[in-house]
């Protein structure tokens, strides 16, 4: 079914009688915020539209947030894990039918340790059959011997060698997932033992030798959303791991913080931000996992 997009419009009075005013929808975790209905979903389930309303806007329309799971922290001196890529409908309308629609949750990217880069996180999907909307996983940080990959938001590079960056692939995705996709690559490295931001929604991460102090770089920012109305920022890259203190940042939006100098090993991403992992320390230090996506759909009932 073609996924189609609306914009403004007040409503208008039905000319027929016998149906409600706004759809009527079940699926996930449900709360209320003033005449909206807001379905949270942290892992996979299914979204229900059981009646179509005959309101000119949303009577037949959503919005609808979508957050790829972070990927994974490299390992040694590694690269922060980028953020989950961001579908951002908030102020477009997604028009829908009366019908089930199947939500995917992406899952978290692994931080494997022993040498090794962190692992691209899974995809969040809405879908009716064939998907409509999908927001990538990011891409896991690189270790010391092995490069970033690119994903949602690309992971940062090691500082054991001059890897580029990985990849923020989101915006490039094909029709809406792409157009309103948000994702940004993670930092570039060299031979500084930094390792370089995982790659947020909303800002690249930052390369470590920018630092020129003992530190990692910073994970990349996310990217704010009121659709449930409440600023809430999602999406933040994981900051590179080093052998020097303080920890680097991670990004607004769940991203982790980086390795420092033992004992300070990188800190867990923000659960269900999409937020990538740390970058594990000197030595063999192991990375953190990047955390799950989410996906949230505004309604109005009222």
């Amino acid at each position: 079914m073609p996924l189609r997009t609306t914009r403004g419009g007040g409503s208008f009075p039905s000319m027929i009688g016998g149906g409600p005013k706004f759809m009527e929808a079940s699926g996930g975790s449900e709360s209320t915020s003033g005449d909206y209905v807001v379905h949270t979903y942290n892992s996979g389930g299914t979204f229900t539209v059981s009646k179509l309303g005959t309101d000119g806007t949303y009577g037949k329309s959503i919005n609808i947030v979508l957050v790829g799971g972070g990927g994974g922290g490299g390992s040694e001196h590694g690269g922060g894990g980028g953020s989950g890529g961001m579908v951002d409908m908030t102020n477009v309308g997604v028009t829908v039918a009366k019908t089930t629609y199947n939500i995917g949750v992406g899952t978290a990217g692994t931080a494997p340790g022993q040498r090794s880069r962190g692992n691209t996180g899974g995809q969040s999907t809405f879908n009716d059959g064939s998907t409509l909307l999908t927001a990538q996983g990011g891409g896991g940080g690189a270790a010391w011997q092995a490069g970033p990959q690119g994903g949602g938001s690309g992971g940062g590079s090691g500082g054991g060698n001059p890897y580029g960056s990985g990849s923020g692939q989101q915006p490039g995705q094909p029709g809406n997932s792409g157009t309103y996709g948000h994702g940004q690559p993670g930092g570039s490295g060299q031979f500084s033992h930094h390792g370089s931001g995982g790659g947020g929604a909303s800002n690249a991460g930052q390369p470590g030798p920018s630092r020129n102090t003992s530190q990692g770089g910073d994970g990349g920012n996310g990217r704010a959303t009121s659709i449930t109305g409440s600023s809430t920022t999602m999406a933040g890259g994981g900051g590179g791991g080093s052998w020097g203190n303080p920890r680097s940042n991670g990004g607004s939006g769940g991203g982790a913080q980086g390795a420092g100098s033992p004992p300070q090993a990188p800190s867990n991403a923000g659960a269900n931000q999409g937020g990538g992992g740390g970058g594990g320390g000197e030595s063999v230090g192991q990375g953190s996992p990047g955390s799950a996506g989410k996906v949230l759909i505004r309604r109005r009932y009222q």
